[in-house]
């Protein structure tokens, strides 16, 4: 038989240089690695010129970017935001208001683009696969680092605010940390590891890797994403943690205080008062019950910059003001900023843009159930909506960038996928 013949379902050899390119920014964005050594050796953004680098080489190489609906509203939406901000400035003269924000604005655009680009480059399901299992065991890595906290605290030059009562591994802020564990939660269900012994293991560690957080948001989505796969689960497993599992949250929901006095009083984790108050509070939120306290005064911050939006409504007051907010209940001038993608987006750049964010969300769901990778893209903007409900660094947060081109990649594939984009791809085990 010819040579040529023999190799006409083969599929085409991915591109090298692209592929390690891909990587090594997941690696930087993943792993935190400018937070990493920033708290290591005190020397800042020591990986944003690399990061910068790699994302232009990569765009480069990928030469093309298919564009959808979903991705031209993000494309707008970042160059509105910019553009508003930057505009807004000199108008209000707000003293919080910095124009450099718009160098990590344009960091995110690269970031992004670069991997959804490579993600649209790819040559065959298997160089799909490859690439999000790389995603898989990077993310892992770095939620599981989590569990190192306490070596880790004692070797950092600069070691998280919040470290006498919650873990960040490799992350300055536990919160973040909490969302990474939900990434690698996520690619650890949708890419699984091949021995089911192991894929239980490292699942069971991402879970205690969150809670140790004491992230209430992450940990309470995880729960989420958790129950999901119980009913996504073999037959057996259904039949035995389903009445379990159903029981558990008709306590929950009918008496909460009994797990709230179980947490206070079990004897087997010595856990400090304000470790005991989170879990405490995330229990309460579960049941619904959405206050100053169970958010920890997030629901006073998106008041107070609702009222602060609306004073110049339908205007903004430019870059970097609602990362501070002056006044609220904290007793300080300098506040902890909006807490709220979506009211930071409007209070420093106008409704306009506030607007297209929204779209852009509503457009990134109904985008990802015609995805090829549907609960991937689902999970993923579950994550995304958790940050962006609970942060206003959701474009900041470098491996937020990644979760946000997984998305927009996903959902512009190239021609090998199924026509019919309803229809999920098999990829290979």
């Amino acid at each position: 038989m010819p040579k040529e013949s023999q190799n006409v379902n083969q599929p085409p050899a991915p591109d090298r240089v692209r592929s390690w390119l891909a990587k090594a920014l997941i690696v930087i964005a993943l792993l935190n690695l400018n937070g990493l050594f920033y708290m290591l050796i005190d020397v800042s953004q020591l990986f944003s010129l690399p990061l910068l680098i790699f994302s232009i080489a990569l765009l480069l190489r990928c030469g093309r970017l298919r564009v959808d609906l979903q991705m031209a509203l993000f494309l707008i939406f970042l160059g509105a935001y910019l553009a508003f901000g930057l505009l807004f400035i000199p108008i209000y003269s707000d003293s919080r208001a910095d124009p450099l924000l718009a160098i990590d604005v344009m960091g995110t655009f690269l970031l992004t683009l670069a991997l959804a680009a490579h993600i649209q480059q790819s040559r065959s399901p298997e160089e799909l696969f490859d690439f999000l299992r790389f995603v898989r065991n990077v993310a892992v890595l770095s939620a599981l680092a989590t569990l190192a906290s306490p070596l880790l605290y004692q070797i950092y030059a600069n070691a998280p605010p919040s470290e006498d009562y919650r873990n960040a591994g490799i992350f300055l802020n536990p919160n973040e940390t909490g969302l990474m564990c939900m990434l690698a939660y996520i690619m650890t269900t949708v890419v699984p590891f091949g021995k089911r012994p192991i894929q239980y293991l490292i699942a069971g560690l991402i879970l205690v890797s969150a809670v140790v957080t004491f992230s209430r948001s992450a940990i309470l989505a995880i729960l989420v994403m958790l129950l999901v796969s119980i009913f996504q689960a073999s037959r057996w497993i259904r039949l035995v943690m389903i009445p379990s599992v159903g029981a558990l949250i008709v306590v929950i929901l009918t008496n909460p205080m009994s797990l709230v006095d179980l947490i206070r009083h079990q004897g087997i984790i010595n856990l400090g008062e304000q470790q005991i108050d989170r879990l405490t509070t995330t229990v309460l939120a579960a049941t619904g019950q959405i206050d100053s306290r169970t958010s920890n005064s997030r629901t006073d911050m998106v008041q107070i910059s609702f009222e602060k939006a609306m004073e110049i409504f339908p205007f903004g007051k430019g870059l970097n003001t609602f990362h501070h907010i002056s006044g609220g209940i904290m007793g300080a001038d300098d506040w902890l900023g909006s807490h709220n993608l979506y009211l930071m987006a409007w209070g420093e750049s106008g409704f306009l843009v506030f607007a297209i964010l929204v779209a852009f969300t509503i457009v990134m769901f109904a985008r990802g159930l015609r995805s090829i990778a549907p609960w991937v893209s689902l999970y993923l903007v579950l994550l995304f909506l958790t940050s962006a409900l609970t942060s206003h660094d959701t474009l900041s947060a470098r491996f937020m960038n990644v979760v946000i081109a997984l998305i927009l990649g996903l959902t512009t594939v190239p021609e090998w996928g199924v026509d019919q984009r309803r229809e999920p791809i098999a990829l290979p085990a």
